[in-house]
């Protein structure tokens, strides 16, 4: 068994570059999920989809299910957290988007086709 390593000194920036670039992207990542939450509760007020697709919102969920997923598979919690809130948030937004929509069969083969 060879002793254990010591990290040097040049290793340090290495290590607080990747950690500011996790927390940025985190921050980022958590803004684009949210961006869509005041046009979800503008059609909340006035009862209306105002034409828009459900697509957006079923494809942030799937993306983020599927980042999720391959989050726990590897053991990465900043994946998991990151993408376990725009799952949510995409799940809301879709529910709120059918709930909201007067072509209720629209939206459903919408959401039939993004899981396809």
């Amino acid at each position: 068994l060879s002793p254990p390593r010591m990290a040097s000194t040049s290793e340090e920036p290495v290590g607080i570059l990747t950690h500011l670039l996790s927390v940025a992207t985190t921050v980022v990542s958590v803004a684009v999920f949210l961006s869509p939450w005041r046009m979800i509760q503008r059609m909340r007020v006035e009862k209306t989809t105002m034409s828009a697709s459900i697509a957006p919102y079923v494809a942030m969920t799937l993306g983020c299910t599927s980042w999720l997923t391959y989050g726990q598979i590897i053991g990465n919690v900043t994946l998991v957290v990151v993408n376990l809130a725009g799952a949510t948030l995409g799940v809301y937004y879709c529910i709120m988007f059918h709930s909201i929509a007067t072509e209720k069969d629209g939206v459903k083969k919408t959401f039939v086709l993004g899981l396809l």
